[in-house]
């Protein structure tokens, strides 16, 4: 079982966080027009060039003020700077800076490996699409939404058109404007609540909201940030942790602070996992994965670089496999329609078991051996469902000696086949045969 991985610089992979968590901050490239921030991250040794835009909008002219939309954005740029961001800040950004902000970060994203948009203030669907909203809107009839909103459509057009590989977009769309009459006088009103589901979402994208579709998220009257943005920030930074896994603990943190009102919702088309920050030293300890049979021992290498071993795990020999892209599915004609069509895959660098999970060790954890094939303590455990096995991960995981997993498809593949390295195999040991 495998840990998360972490999105390494061998192919371009371009990552739009479109956190909306609509409500904060504001971003342009130099030169910046006044209110724009810009600070530049260094990102870690071997990583890829991560750019960021942040747009947040508070103080409406002609809308209700929102009361963390800045906080929201200060505190993602700094978070986003720790992570190796260049991160282009902008607050209170009316139509035409906004429009200005999106330009020029989509200009600059021909030379970005990962670049992130994050959003905090009003925001509002109409007519199956979705409109951040700036401060100087001044909507009093339902068609103007699409002559003074910002479509949310228009920035993933441009990627799409700019081929840009990955890409994430969070939308914490927690506002709603108030009954709306047609602007012909018709006679209806309209009510107009958060986000509509997302039609033009391109392959390789994961799109997050702050809430499910057709409802509103909490701005959050009692803290520094609105709940979507607070439960993101605890989880955003933290080493070793998938994208999917972050979303996963956010989601979790925001719907027992709601109790169950606000529940995020994700429209995932990723090929991939990506970690925002790995480690690899013996000393950190990345996030590992249940192995299996244990190894046989061996005197330890002088300086582990590739293979890192941790006493006080239940497995404890790791092997560390580093990330890269690769081909995935069927490279020679051989398989079947299960394993086409081919598509590159990038994964981020990960600990994985060298071996099966033996008997000896599941039955350490779940105090039974379900094998047919018993009296080998030292043989793989067999006989055992998915479910079996999510409740011994539980069960592991609940010791405190780190969070194991199985390892995803893609993972698996990548390092059966040799990881990174130039001759990718069928077996990974530079050969194409057993």
């Amino acid at each position: 079982m495998k840990p998360h991985y972490q999105n390494t610089n061998y192919a371009k992979v371009l990552l739009l966080l479109i956190v909306l968590h609509l409500s904060c901050s504001t971003g342009l490239a130099q030169p910046a027009p006044k209110g724009i921030k810009i600070v530049g991250g260094k990102a870690p040794a071997g990583t890829e060039r991560r750019v960021a835009l942040v747009i947040g909008n508070k103080d409406y002219a002609h809308a209700n003020a929102l009361r963390n939309p800045i906080n929201d954005a200060q505190d993602v740029a700094a978070a986003l700077e720790k992570l190796g961001f260049a991160v282009t800040t902008a607050t209170n950004t009316d139509y035409r800076a906004t429009l200005t902000a999106i330009s020029r970060f989509v200009a600059g994203l021909g030379t970005a490996d990962v670049a992130l948009f994050y959003y905090s203030g009003h925001g509002v669907g109409y007519n199956g699409k979705n409109y951040l909203l700036p401060i100087d809107a001044d909507i009093r009839c339902i068609e103007q939404i699409e002559e003074q909103g910002v479509s949310v459509g228009r920035v993933l057009t441009e990627l799409t058109a700019r081929q840009v590989r990955t890409s994430f977009v969070f939308l914490d769309a927690c506002r709603n404007l108030p009954n709306l009459k047609a602007c012909n006088a018709a006679s209806r009103d309209v009510t107009t609540q958060g986000l509509v589901r997302p039609s033009n979402n391109p392959r390789g994208s994961m799109i997050v909201y702050a809430t499910e579709e057709g409802t509103t998220a909490d701005d959050n009257q009692t803290g520094r940030n609105g709940l979507f943005t607070s439960e993101l920030l605890k989880h955003l930074t933290r080493p070793n942790l998938g994208i999917r896994a972050i979303l996963d603990q956010t989601v979790a943190g925001v719907e027992t602070r709601s109790k169950g009102v606000q529940s995020p919702a994700r429209y995932d088309k990723l090929w991939g996992d990506f970690v925002f920050v790995q480690t690899s030293q013996e000393s950190a300890r990345p996030e590992p994965i249940a192995k299996t049979r244990p190894e046989p021992v061996r005197p330890e290498p002088a300086k582990p670089v590739t293979a890192q071993k941790f006493s006080d795990l239940p497995f404890a020999d790791m092997v560390y496999v580093a990330g890269g892209t690769f081909e995935m599915g069927d490279t020679r004609g051989e398989g079947g329609p299960d394993e086409k069509p081919v598509h590159s895959v990038t994964v981020s660098s990960f600990l994985m078991g060298k071996y099966e999970v033996t008997q000896r060790q599941w039955e350490s954890v779940m105090g039974s051996n379900p094998s047919h094939f018993k009296d080998c303590p030292d043989c793989p455990v067999e006989t055992v469902s998915y479910d079996d096995i999510q409740e011994f991960l539980k069960k592991l995981n609940a010791r405190g000696s780190g969070v194991y997993r199985l390892p995803t498809e893609a993972e698996w593949e990548y390092a059966a086949g040799g990881g990174n390295t130039t001759n990718r195999t069928r077996f990974g040991n530079g050969q194409n045969v057993l």
